[in-house]
C-alpha cells in the first residue's frame, strides 16, 4: 500500500473498532525481517496486537472498498483479542504450550536479539513459540518467546528450549510419498481423475515430504533425532534432508544417485522463487548417516547437544 491508503486505512480502522481501541503506527520485527504495521490495543488490555497493511493489500487490488478491508481487520481484531485473553497465565500452562519453530538465522537476525533461540546447524536457528488454546480447532494460534517471558515465567533460556524441544518431539509427524502428494494437491485444484498423470508405483519410492499433523511449522522435525533414525531404519539407507521452507521437509534417499550440488541448486531455485521470506529456511542441503544430521558437503556440523536429548516422537504415514 502506498502511505496515502495506509492513512485512510488508519483511519477507517479505528472508525470500525471504536473509542476504546488506540490504532497507532509501528514496526515490528517478526519471522521474515522488519514490518510496518499498526498496533491496535483495546482500553485496559497489558497486551496488543500488530497488523501490517501489506497483507491486505491484495484485497483492495481484487476491489474491495477501503471501509470493507477495514471492517474484516475490525473483525479480526475483536476475534484476536479473545484468543490473548487465554494466553498462559501460570508457569506450566505455559510449559505446555511450549514448541520450537525453525527459521533461517542471517534472514532474522534483528528477531534472534530478542526472541528465546538456539543455533541448531549451518543457517538455521530455532525460536521458541507458545502455543495459545483457539477458540476454533481448525485455527493454530501461537506467540514468539522472547527474554521478556523468562522473567515473567521464572525460567531460564535453556529451560525453555529444553521444554520447547521436548514438545515438539512429542509432535506426531507424517511422512508421505511426493507423487502422492502431487496427486492428491492436482486433485484438489479440481483437476479430473482421467486427466491425472500416470505416476507409475512400480518405479519406486524415493522422494518423501515430512512434516506435522498440522502442516505448519512442521519443519521442525529437524530437531527430533529419534524422529530421523526411524526414518532411516524405515529407508534402509542413508538420506538427504532439503528443507522445502520452516512448514516442511523433503526427505531424498541416497540411492536416487543425484548429486548433493544439484539438490542444493535446486532448493536454491525455489528458494528465490517462491519462498517469502518468513518461511524460508535455509539454502543449505543436510544429509544423514544413520548416526547423526550434517551439512552435503561439510561434514563437521551435528546436532546442538541440546536437541540430542530429545527421545520421543510419533511418526505416521
Amino acid at each position: 500500500m502506498n502511505k496515502e491508503q495506509i492513512d485512510e486505512l488508519q483511519k477507517e480502522l479505528q472508525n470500525n473498532l471504536g473509542s476504546r481501541w488506540k490504532v497507532e503506527p509501528t514496526s515490528q520485527v517478526k519471522v521474515g525481517g522488519v514490518k510496518f504495521g499498526f498496533s491496535c490495543s483495546f482500553e485496559g488490555d497489558n497486551a496488543s496486537t500488530i497488523i501490517c497493511p501489506n497483507d491486505y493489500k491484495h484485497m483492495l487490488d481484487e476491489g474491495t472498498s477501503m471501509s470493507e478491508v477495514a471492517e474484516y481487520i475490525a473483525q479480526d481484531l475483536t476475534r484476536e483479542r479473545r484468543v490473548l485473553l487465554t494466553s498462559p497465565q501460570t508457569k506450566e500452562d505455559f510449559k505446555e504450550g511450549l514448541f520450537v519453530q525453525l527459521i533461517n538465522t542471517p534472514v532474522n537476525s534483528a528477531l534472534l536479539e530478542t526472541a528465546v533461540h538456539d543455533s541448531v546447524i549451518g543457517d538455521i536457528s530455532a525460536i521458541a513459540r507458545c502455543k495459545i488454546h483457539a477458540p476454533s480447532d481448525d485455527e493454530i494460534v501461537s506467540f514468539i518467546v522472547t527474554k521478556d517471558n523468562m522473567s515473567l515465567f521464572q525460567m531460564t533460556q535453556s529451560e525453555i528450549m529444553a521444554q520447547a524441544y521436548k514438545n515438539t518431539a512429542n509432535q506426531s509427524f507424517t511422512m508421505q510419498d511426493m507423487r502422492d502428494l502431487i496427486l492428491e494437491g492436482l486433485t484438489q485444484a479440481g483437476v479430473p481423475k482421467d486427466m491425472l498423470p500416470d505416476i507409475r508405483k512400480d518405479e519406486g519410492k524415493e522422494m518423501y515430504v515430512i512434516t506435522n499433523e498440522d502442516r505448519v511449522n512442521g519443519a521442525n522435525a529437524m530437531v527430533c533425532p529419534q524422529l530421523f533414525q526411524d526414518i532411516f531404519k524405515e529407508l534402509g539407507e542413508p538420506f538427504y534432508v532439503l528443507p522445502s521452507s520452516t512448514h516442511e521437509l523433503i526427505v531424498v534417499k541416497e540411492s536416487i544417485g543425484m548429486p548433493p550440488e544439484d539438490l542444493k541448486q535446486m532448493v536454491h531455485d525455489v528458494n528465490m522463487r517462491e519462498c517469502s521470506a518468513d518461511e524460508l529456511l535455509s539454502f543449505d542441503i543436510f544429509h544423514y548417516d544413520g548416526k547423526k544430521l550434517s551439512i552435503a558437503m561439510e561434514d563437521t556440523e551435528t546436532i546442538s547437544e541440546a536437541i540430542e536429548k530429545t527421545k520421543s516422537h510419533k511418526l505416521t504415514h
